[in-house]
């Protein structure tokens, strides 16, 4: 049994996702999970996800060891296949408890050392989720205060571009919402498993997630909660997808966040338009102040033409009509 990654950016869907897929019959997506080994000792949340495994661990009655406890000293060769050997062995172990044949693990700063993972799980091991610029940088904003939001965003999309390009499937949030069941289906195709139609309704299905503290309750806190405490999953709390949801983030994006897209700050748009995101207008963004010659080709799929620009083994959603 060899896990999938959910490859992401912050704020792009990523815990909606990971409980439709939670919610198949085979497939095991419990919980939100930075394996501290992948990330190495000197990442900024090497001792956040140490914390978060003895969480895990603890609730399964297995060891962290494995987990974040990587080989220091032994050269890259030698050690990869050992950490691989014993990840593996926790992985198989989640999977037996869950009574699951595939493991999903998702946490957005994965997204940092895909390399890595590429390079021990393979290619086939990944799944891509992408979300728009301007309402991720809204959200980011507005949930971490982040100061500079799009390159946060654009940061991760430039590695789920790359990985793009060379086949791995991705989903977009906009058509995950818009259109649900195609981007599931995609997503299922991708771990080989049949789409079961229940995994859409996933507020009716028991996570393990809801039975653990992995959640900070809002971005200042410290605290571990449950998802359900915490104010930075209001929407996956809901238990069904909101369609309405990405439309109101763009209602609400600041107008310094529109501009600084606009003039292509942090090679955001430039990069919106290879990840084949399409046009607003200016009734999407309200009264922003965005010249009419100078629209972004960004998100909302529905809307516009589909993604030419963009390279077909890239396996990017065609726009719906």
């Amino acid at each position: 049994m060899h896990p999938h990654f959910l490859i992401c950016g912050k704020r792009t869907g990523s815990t909606m996702l990971s409980r439709i897929l939670d919610s198949h019959s085979q497939v095991a997506c419990p919980f939100e999970f930075a394996v501290p080994a992948l990330l190495g000792r000197g990442h900024w949340k090497y001792k956040a996800a140490v914390r978060k495994a003895d969480v895990i661990a603890s609730h399964y009655g297995l060891s962290a060891k494995a987990v974040w406890e990587a080989p220091r000293f032994l050269p890259g060769r030698i050690a990869r296949p050992l950490i691989e050997r014993r990840l593996n062995k926790f992985f198989r172990n989640i999977c037996a408890a869950e009574r699951k044949q595939r493991l999903v693990i998702k946490e957005p700063a994965h997204h940092e050392v895909v390399d890595k993972i590429a390079a021990m799980y393979g290619h086939e091991s990944l799944l891509l989720l992408a979300r728009g610029p301007l309402a991720t940088a809204t959200s980011l904003a507005k949930t971490f205060e982040d100061r500079h939001p799009l390159k946060t965003w654009a940061d991760a999309h430039r590695n789920i571009l790359r990985y793009a390009e060379q086949g791995v499937p991705l989903i977009r949030y906009e058509e995950l919402v818009a259109n649900p069941q195609p981007q599931v289906e995609r997503a299922c195709a991708a771990l080989s498993v049949e789409f079961e139609p229940e995994m859409l309704a996933f507020g009716d299905h028991q996570h393990t997630d809801d039975k653990l503290t992995l959640w900070y309750r809002d971005s200042s806190d410290q605290e571990l909660v449950g998802v359900s405490e915490s104010k930075l999953h209001q929407t996956v709390a809901k238990g069904f997808i909101d369609a309405e949801h990405n439309s109101k983030r763009l209602q609400e994006t600041p107008p310094e966040i529109v501009n600084d897209f606009r003039n292509d700050q942090f090679g955001a748009l430039s990069l919106a338009k290879e990840l084949g995101y399409q046009e607003l207008s200016d009734k999407d963004l309200g009264d922003k102040d965005l010249g009419t010659d100078e629209l972004a080709q960004v998100e909302e799929s529905s809307r516009g033409k589909s993604p030419g620009e963009v390279p077909s083994h890239s396996m990017l959603p065609a726009a719906a009509e």
